[in-house]
């Protein structure tokens, strides 16, 4: 099993000013997906910014999946697909009637990540 990297850049002798890092690394095992959703929460809040699941494939067909509860197929998650909230071009949605549009400001940048 491989581990996350923690990385402490602030290296001095006070416990309030040490920040230990928390980074991404390619390679990087979980034992499970709580634990990896755990680590993505925390980057994101030191990165400052939220992440989203956007798709999950499982080890069995969907006829198998079927009558098993939400804690089972948990246990049958193979890939697990995320993204940064602000990823994806915004496509601008206006209609014609203006009084059932509303203008909005789109958040969705593009992000790589």
């Amino acid at each position: 099993m491989d581990f996350c990297e923690y990385v402490d850049e602030n290296s001095t002798s006070s416990d309030e000013e040490n920040e230990l890092r928390i980074m991404l690394v390619v390679g990087t095992k979980f034992q499970i997906w709580e634990e990896l959703e755990g680590h993505l929460e925390r980057y994101a809040l030191q990165e400052g910014f939220s992440y989203k699941k956007t798709r999950v494939e499982y080890h069995l067909s969907p006829n198998e999946m079927k009558g098993l509860t939400i804690e089972q197929k948990k246990h049958k998650i193979k890939r697990r697909t995320y993204e940064c909230t602000y990823f994806r071009d915004h496509t601008s949605k206006k209609i014609v009637n203006l009084e059932n549009q509303r203008n909005r400001e789109t958040h969705q940048t593009n992000c790589p990540w």
